[in-house]
């Protein structure tokens, strides 16, 4: 699946249908963005911007990048829990949650069928050990730290907002849920990440990835903008190899350990 571990397989990228049909959604819902440009031209910038981004995440997504799965589902979430078109076209709005509610169990499928996964790479490795170089540990440890302090400070957020609303005053752009215990929930899912990346579990990484696209949110419910840099960062950090190089070793261990093989 490309350049995420280094793995002796001669297996060729296989893109099934399901991976062509979640790169044309995103591709899609850039489309639907364009729409925006004749009623918010004001907007253009902003508009361009996420344009970009969707077709980014299109690519990332087609490249088979083993972090692109939990990053796509991260936008796709993205849409539905910040519905920020709705107040703009309510049609737009529309198109893009019901293209995400219908993404997220095709993406939920890709991975039953064992694509971007490293328990399929370990369980196909020919290898029955491997280790990370320094480089590749130091950039696995960088990215855990910067997962620990994106933690406290939603935590942090969550504290300093606490003062200034009540526990049950609603999230301003999603009505009757209520801000704080939500904003608690993200945090109590980030400490969960924290735990599974460390331990190396394929699972956490995918969730790191995610919650580090929810980071927006968590840094629009929290008020942290220390979230959102520490997110942008993890992101940035999972890109090259290095990590992904850094997390493969123990989580392979665990899978011929569980395997047998």
């Amino acid at each position: 699946m490309g350049c995420h571990v280094e793995l002796d397989i001669d297996q060729p990228l296989i893109r099934s249908q399901l991976i062509r049909l979640v790169s044309f959604i995103h591709i899609g819902k850039a489309m639907v963005f364009i729409t925006l440009y004749a009623i918010v031209p004001e907007l253009f910038i902003l508009i361009t911007g996420i344009i970009l981004l969707e077709v980014l995440v299109a690519r990332w997504f087609w490249s088979m990048k083993i972090e692109a799965w939990g990053i796509t589902l991260g936008f796709a979430l993205l849409h539905i829990i910040f519905p920020v078109t709705f107040s703009v076209s309510p049609a737009v709005w529309f198109l893009l949650v019901s293209s995400s509610l219908i993404e997220i169990p095709i993406l939920w499928k890709i991975r039953s069928n064992g694509y971007y996964s490293f328990i399929t790479m370990a369980i196909l490795d020919k290898e029955t050990k491997r280790t990370a170089g320094a480089l590749q540990k130091m950039m696995f440890n960088l990215t855990f730290l910067a997962q620990i302090l994106k933690t406290v400070f939603i935590w942090i957020g969550i504290g300093i907002v606490s003062t200034q609303i009540g526990i049950l005053d609603s999230i301003p752009w999603l009505g009757i849920i209520p801000q704080i215990p939500f904003a608690a929930l993200f945090g109590f899912i980030d400490i969960l990440t924290t735990i599974a990346f460390k331990r190396s579990k394929d699972w956490g990484f995918h969730l790191l990835t995610t919650m580090s696209v929810l980071g927006f949110v968590e840094y629009m419910v929290t008020g942290s903008f220390p979230v959102l840099l520490l997110s942008i960062w993890i992101i940035m950090l999972l890109t090259p190899c290095w990590v992904k190089d850094g997390f493969y070793p123990n989580l392979l261990t665990q899978v011929k350990q569980e395997t047998g093989v």
